[in-house]
């Protein structure tokens, strides 16, 4: 009966409203390319910082490990992962760059 209620109050109280056009106009596609490409840019730039920090942790932790098999492992698996996140991120700039080359007409 609550839940009864509640509707409709909602409906006697909510008016319905039209969608109204983003900034006048419906928007336009350059706007979301604008935003889109900040995104890019931060996860672009994340890549390349995070993939060279834990490339030089792992060289630093393996280099560092001694006799410890257990963290000359890490070492190694979080210098490998670094080394494959940096060559990832110069990967994906000249697949990037290709496609630009490839779109612009």
């Amino acid at each position: 009966m609550p839940l009864l209620f509640v509707a409709l109050a909602m409906l006697l109280i909510a008016q319905p409203v039209a969608a109204q056009p983003v900034g006048g106009g419906g928007g336009s596609s350059g706007d979301f390319l604008d935003i889109l490409n900040r995104a890019w840019e931060v996860v672009y730039d994340s890549m390349q910082f995070i993939g060279l920090a834990v490339l030089g942790l792992g060289l630093v932790v393996y280099f560092t490990a001694r006799n410890n098999s257990n963290r000359s492992e890490t070492g190694m698996k979080l210098a490998v992962g670094g080394g494959v996140l940096t060559v990832a991120y110069f990967g994906m700039a000249a697949i990037i760059a290709v496609l630009e080359y490839v779109a612009t007409p």
